[in-house]
């Protein structure tokens, strides 16, 4: 092969990585979303990803969810030229969970149950790589550097604007993005704090009653009236 023709297929071959690398990023970007409230949740779910989960990912997957964290950063870049990546080498788990326990810090230092007593999120970016931030003449400004660093200050940016959304649920106290007044981070929470209100208010015997009749209507539209009338309520004794 000529000089001419490797040096061509160099060129190609370095233009088909970038390619791809573009095609993951937008990929990556419409798993995010565009919206605040769809960064922040997005955002929010990152920071639950553990070592371990990360350690035993697919290279597939971690591909895919490091193209997300670029994608979160390039958001707050110009023109997408503002942090550096080499398409060539493979993603670390070690480095995604470095910034997903890095983000969780920070929600639950600011998303305390007693704010007041502690001091909030200090932010290091530079710890994980080399950034700046550029001001432009029209006042603009933008990070540049490595991903990693970036990531975290459009993190606290993002935080700094939305986080007042991030509330703790009033079922399972995990944290989630809350939507007007809303209290619970599912449907599925909402009603069974609903049902623990109910039962609360009937006491623990007629609860088991009313449980027991609910049961009782069941085996017999199942197995028949005769079946039914066979079932009793277990002692309380028993269940203890």
């Amino acid at each position: 092969m000529s000089v001419v023709r490797k040096r061509a297929h160099g060129v190609t071959k370095e233009m088909r990585r970038f390619g791809q690398l573009a095609d993951q990023l937008d990929a990556g970007r419409a798993r995010i979303g565009n919206t605040p409230i769809e960064r922040l949740r997005w955002l929010l779910r990152f920071s639950s990803r553990t070592r371990k989960e990360l350690a035993a990912a697919t290279q597939a997957a971690l591909v895919a969810l490091e193209a997300e964290v670029w994608a979160f950063a390039l958001f707050v870049g110009a023109r997408g030229e503002m942090t550096t990546r080499d398409p060539d080498s493979p993603p670390l788990p070690s480095d995604i969970a470095d910034l997903a326990e890095e983000v969780a810090r920070g929600m639950n230092v600011l998303c305390s149950p007693e704010p007041h007593l502690n001091t909030g999120w200090v932010v290091e970016p530079s710890k994980f790589g080399n950034w700046f931030r550029r001001i432009t003449p029209d006042f603009r400004s933008w990070y540049g550097g490595n991903y990693r660093p970036v990531f975290l200050m459009a993190a606290s940016d993002l935080l700094t604007a939305e986080g007042h959304r991030i509330a703790s649920c009033g079922h399972c106290s995990q944290l989630f993005v809350r939507r007007k007044r809303g209290a619970y981070c599912s449907t599925a929470c909402s009603q069974k704090a609903r049902t623990d209100r109910y039962r609360a208010a009937l006491g623990e015997e007629r609860w088991r009653e009313k449980r027991h009749g609910h049961y009782v209507r069941l085996i017999e539209q199942q197995k028949g009236k005769k079946v039914a009338a066979k079932v009793k309520m277990r002692p309380r004794k028993e269940l203890d």
